[in-house]
């Protein structure tokens, strides 16, 4: 007697490393983002906030509240566009704002709002006006409509080589996001928080790794007076 799953092919294990910028390197990137265009905002919540691409285009203004400084991720935008709530309880979130995340979405909203007043002025009574609503997205077309991930996608695709970032996808930097967290200490409880994941495993194997190359570093120093 034979068992069909024989037969079958095993499902291929993603072998990819992943890849995280220094910190040298994130800053420098996040300080060469202009905050007013759609998406050099959309890069800059994805590297200082670890945002899915889902989450950066599911993201509204009534999501940000800027007096409390913080963000709340409730929903994610796929590729079908349909508005949807988080797959997981964990991808529910509340985090909280950086001073340069607030400076960037604030300079953001102001320069969006009037790229939606000077396209009102050509538009028809009848084609409707675009307002700036709590509904409204963070980040949208020249039409006020949200963005689908793919074409998040095809537009890093189109900039990072200005970055010097050739190669790198836009998931790398969720990863250097909380690669960062764990070069800061960060405990890998917070970690999976922070970055909405349903098991605490891949924080940890982040966290663990990071702590790993500071023990190699701590060593080698020591090993060089010899």
């Amino acid at each position: 007697m034979t068992n069909p799953c024989d037969k079958a092919n095993p499902p291929k294990m993603d072998t990819k490393a992943k890849r995280a910028l220094s910190p040298a390197q994130a800053h420098k990137f996040i300080e060469a983002l202009d905050p007013e265009p759609d998406r050099e905002c959309a890069y800059l919540l994805a590297i200082a906030m670890g945002l899915r691409r889902g989450e950066i285009c599911g993201l509204s203004w009534g999501d940000i509240d800027f007096d409390r400084r913080v963000a709340d991720i409730r929903h994610s935008y796929d590729y079908m566009g349909n508005l949807k709530a988080t797959k997981t309880k964990a991808g529910t979130r509340v985090l909280p704002l950086s001073d340069k995340t607030i400076q960037v979405l604030k300079a953001h909203k102001e320069a969006q709002f009037k790229r939606y007043a000077r396209t009102n002025q050509w538009r028809k009574p009848e084609e409707g006006y675009i307002e700036q609503t709590d509904d409204s997205p963070v980040i949208s077309d020249n039409s006020g409509t949200r963005v689908l991930p793919t074409s998040l996608s095809r537009w890093w695709t189109e900039d990072r080589a200005k970055y010097g970032l050739e190669g790198w996808c836009l998931h790398e930097f969720r990863h250097t996001y909380l690669t960062l967290l764990a070069i800061n200490g960060v405990h890998p409880k917070v970690m999976q928080e922070l970055a909405g994941h349903y098991s605490s495993q891949i924080s940890m194997d982040i966290y663990t790794h990071v702590n790993m190359d500071s023990k190699r570093e701590a060593v080698a120093a020591v090993a060089s007076v010899f």
